[in-house]
């Protein structure tokens, strides 16, 4: 009895079952090729992230290296910031004591005296500054019935006590010159005479004493 050997036919394939794929041929990149430089394929994505870490890597290398030059200029600007403030942080120099000449008296220790003019009159007035080498200065107070006492100490303001010889003096008749019509008005009968020659003959007399 003769065999017969079963060969495999397309009747032998199970009734809907997919044709098997050819199994697919493998292509070598050069990446597969010894010695053969390497090559990536990227996506745009990809390629701006490379880009973007590259730039921050420059930057951080030349924050890292330009740091040096710019403490050194940091230096040298405080430098010449000190040798600017030198002068101005020298001590000052003290100035040596002065002392006023025993000879000048300030206005505050004026020396007050009276001077007899005649007919039972008599000036009151006062001296201070500088007697010895001193300008002369006689100051005549304003009136009628002013007085050196409604000038207080304001002469001093204009007139140097080192510089000048101040004489201020009370007209006759008023402030402290007796007898005076600001003690009592009825004083006033013993000027009802008074004139500029005889004011101006007063304070020669005065000039005279001094």
């Amino acid at each position: 009895m003769a065999s017969y050997q079963k060969s495999s036919s397309a009747a032998d394939t199970p009734p809907n079952t997919p044709p098997a794929e050819p199994s697919p041929s493998v292509e070598r990149s050069p990446a597969h090729i010894e010695d053969a430089p390497l090559m990536r394929h990227m996506s745009m994505e990809d390629y701006f992230e490379e880009n973007e870490y590259r730039r921050k890597e420059r930057l951080r290398f030349l924050s890292k290296h330009a740091r040096l030059p710019l403490l050194v200029l940091a230096f040298i600007g405080g430098i010449i910031f000190a040798l600017s403030l030198a002068p101005s942080m020298a001590p000052a120099p003290v100035p040596a004591p002065t002392t006023t000449p025993t000879n000048v008296i300030p206005i505050k220790f004026a020396r007050e005296d009276m001077l007899d003019i005649g007919s039972g009159l008599s000036l009151w007035f006062r001296t201070w500054g500088n007697r010895s080498s001193g300008i002369p200065v006689l100051f005549v107070h304003g009136g009628p019935g002013n007085a050196i006492a409604d000038y207080g100490h304001s002469n001093s303001r204009f007139f140097a006590a080192d510089k000048y010889f101040v004489v201020e003096v009370d007209q006759r008749g008023t402030g402290k010159s007796q007898p005076s019509v600001r003690d009592d008005c009825r004083n006033s009968k013993y000027y009802m005479d008074i004139s500029i020659d005889k004011m101006s003959h007063d304070f020669e007399l005065l000039r005279e004493a001094l």
